[in-house]
């Protein structure tokens, strides 16, 4: 097909049997760096992400439970799922103004029930998240409860991937 990979028709029912999330699959699998694989599913999420915000769709929830892995080898798909809490930028809060969204993953504007401030930022924000844990299977923020989640995502300096055991040199 002469259509780009990231355009082609995937039927859930016919990959449902091989499809996983990428949390499992970065979980199950060591060779996430060496064979370009980690390359691949970061650049078919940016241009899911692109594609998602290009008809206006702000997702909210963008995680690596969110993604899911289907097919195998160069053939692979990874698709944005549970679009359940997405909205436009325009529309008010959902949820009767509590805050959505995964810690860890949602930027503190959205983690925040009164603030208004979300829109492609606040995915790009949990696409960062999601490339670090890809990466280097660890979370990029690590705490032991939802406060020091949310604590460390305010804070200046992060985490760098430099530091991280699961990261390939190479």
């Amino acid at each position: 097909s002469s259509r780009p990979r990231s355009s082609r028709p995937c039927s859930a029912r016919s990959r449902r049997s091989r499809a996983s999330s990428l949390r499992g699959q970065v979980a199950s699998s060591s060779s996430w760096q060496a064979d370009h694989r980690a390359f691949r599913a970061l650049d078919a999420i940016c241009e899911g992400m692109i594609a998602v915000h290009d008809v206006g769709v702000i997702h909210r929830d963008v995680k690596p439970d969110n993604i899911l892995c289907c097919g195998l080898g160069e053939d692979e798909l990874f698709k944005i799922t549970d679009f359940g809490i997405a909205r436009w930028p325009e529309m008010a809060a959902t949820f009767g103004g509590l805050p959505v969204g995964t810690p860890g993953y949602a930027p503190l504007e959205q983690l925040d029930a009164t603030s208004k401030d979300v829109g492609p930022w606040t995915d790009v924000f949990a696409l960062g998240a999601v490339a670090f844990h890809v990466l280097t299977g660890e979370e990029l923020f690590e705490a032991p409860s939802v406060f020091g989640i949310i604590a460390a995502i305010g804070q200046p300096k992060r985490r760098s991937v430099r530091d991280c055991a699961g990261l390939d040199p190479d």
